[in-house]
């Protein structure tokens, strides 16, 4: 029964991931994103925080807010 209940969390988990990236704006799902990193929910979940897809997600999310700029756009805004 626990397992069940475990995947049925994880199912409600990734539709409401998949409701802030859709219907909401970057900051919003950053917000939500950086939520995961606490303490208490690591300990949580079942350790897939720790895989580089997870990781992913966070910078992902975090480049989203602040924007990335390309090489030639660095060089062009250090004067070069």
């Amino acid at each position: 029964m626990f397992s069940f209940v475990a995947c049925c969390h994880k199912v409600a988990w990734v539709y409401t991931v998949d409701r802030y990236l859709t219907k909401y704006d970057c900051v919003t799902f950053n917000t939500l994103v950086n939520s995961l990193r606490s303490t208490d929910y690591a300990m949580k979940s079942s350790g897939w925080l720790l895989l580089d897809s997870a990781e992913t997600l966070f910078v992902v999310s975090k480049q989203r807010v602040i924007g990335t700029q390309t090489k030639k756009e660095n060089d062009s805004s250090s004067g070069l």
